[in-house]
């Protein structure tokens, strides 16, 4: 007895206190880990500890970690800087810089190379992708095919591989009101990108916005890799994200006292175990904290599609059941206008066109007369710019606003037209048909 007390005395002497803002902590092979200043401590479930040494001096402890191929990276949350990580070895790789330009970005592995998507720096979401190259030791674009296509920036989205594919879903972009306040809007849509033809898809809306409080709070969310699948955790709410099945699990006895003061969370599959780094307010120190999974996300479970769906037998009736009518409304095309068809399909509209092309949208159905002057469109695009350049660039966003919102409201023809103005043949025009 005299032995194991002084085993555990000795293990519980070895768990760290952490300095907030100065550590790194991830899962890998099974075992939790946690890198400070000097050392790396390794544990299995929070009894015994091993610690080792490492001599690297890092610029700042803001790294997230990615196993590839059961290679470990340590990757700087702003991008740039690349650690490996193996057998409690540390050591750099890349020729790059601290980027700070991609925090909050969504890491992934594709044939076997380190991915980013999206993420914020710089006073802007992004929505594009870079990849670490191995060979060069450098951050490179991995260009989209020009589509018409591709998710909004944003950045705390979701990302999955299958095979060749490429799952984003949902995340925070900014917002600016009129009053040039500064909000996070929540992004509740799935994107697919094939990896091979660079294209994107957007696939629909989810359900997660109708399963969490409203007025999610950035600061407090938590994705976790957990089962080959993710964790959404709010401070009141947990999801289990399951893109491949098209589900989404709410824990209904979700422990959300846990989360109070919760710094980061890590899930081991090995055993069964979550450790959150929390705050001790009686040190003011950052403490490691083991609990189990059942402990974690204890209670009822319900199980929801992650996409919205309208059930095609009901479409099916109805639609017989709606003949005379789809028949009288084909004879009378004109009793709805074009205008409100787009207001109808607004959401899905917007969310596939940048800010340009929205703002020319929004102006021409906003406008009494649905009609906007060429020289007051050109004034939306940057000053700097010339007028054959601001001309091209409005020609090209005609052209998209006029496929999206087509294919939304099932049209063929463009219901954006460009013809000269009936008070002024000098001025050219752009109205709603």
């Amino acid at each position: 007895m005299f032995k194991i007390a002084i085993f555990f005395l000795f293990n519980l002497q070895l768990m760290p206190d952490l300095i907030d803002g100065r550590f790194i902590t991830f899962q890998n092979d099974g075992y939790f880990y946690i890198i400070d200043e000097e050392d790396i401590y390794k544990t299995e479930n929070g009894q015994t500890y091993s610690v080792f040494k490492h001599h690297i001096n890092f610029p700042h402890f803001n790294f997230n970690f990615l196993s590839i191929d059961k290679k470990g990276y340590l990757i700087s949350k702003g991008l740039g800087l690349v650690y490996t990580f193996n057998n409690n070895e540390i050591s750099r790789i890349d020729n790059s810089f601290d980027h700070r330009n991609k925090y909050l970005s969504s890491l992934f592995a594709y044939q076997n190379r380190i991915f980013s998507f999206g993420g914020c720096g710089l006073f802007t979401d992004k929505n594009n992708i870079i990849y670490f190259d191995d060979d060069a030791k450098e951050w490179f674009e991995f260009n989209y095919s020009p589509t018409e296509t591709q998710p909004l920036p944003r950045r705390s989205a979701i990302s999955l591989v299958d095979e060749s594919d490429l799952f984003i879903l949902s995340g925070f972009r900014k917002i600016i009101d009129e009053q040039f306040n500064v909000s996070l809007e929540f992004l509740p849509d799935l994107w697919r990108l094939d990896l091979n033809s660079h294209i994107w898809e957007y696939r629909g809306e989810t359900t997660i916005s109708d399963l969490l409080e409203p007025n999610i709070d950035l600061r407090f969310v938590k994705i976790v890799p957990y089962k080959e699948n993710h964790l959404f955790i709010t401070n009141y709410s947990c999801l289990l994200i399951d893109i491949k099945n098209n589900l989404v699990q709410k824990f209904e006895g979700f422990n959300s006292a846990i989360m109070t003061g919760a710094s980061t969370i890590s899930y081991n599959p090995l055993s069964n175990q979550f450790m959150i780094i929390s705050n001790n307010h009686v040190d003011g120190k950052k403490k490691p904290i083991f609990i189990s999974e059942q402990e974690f996300l204890s209670g009822e479970v319900r199980d929801y599609e992650l996409l919205r769906k309208t059930n095609n037998s009901y479409i099916f009736l109805i639609f017989f059941a709606l003949i005379p009518f789809i028949l009288f409304f084909i004879f009378q095309k004109n009793t709805k206008n074009v205008k409100d068809k787009i207001l109808k399909n607004r959401d899905n509209i917007r969310q596939q066109l940048n800010l340009y092309e929205n703002r020319i949208l929004d102006e021409l159905l906003e406008n009494e007369d649905s009609i906007l002057e060429n020289p007051y469109i050109l004034s939306f695009y940057e000053p700097n710019m010339s007028y054959e350049s601001k001309t091209k660039k409005l020609r090209i966003s005609l052209k998209k606003i006029n496929k999206v919102v087509s294919n939304n409201i099932r049209v063929s023809k463009d219901v954006i037209l460009k013809e000269n103005s009936s008070y002024d043949k000098r001025i050219r025009i752009v109205r709603l048909k």
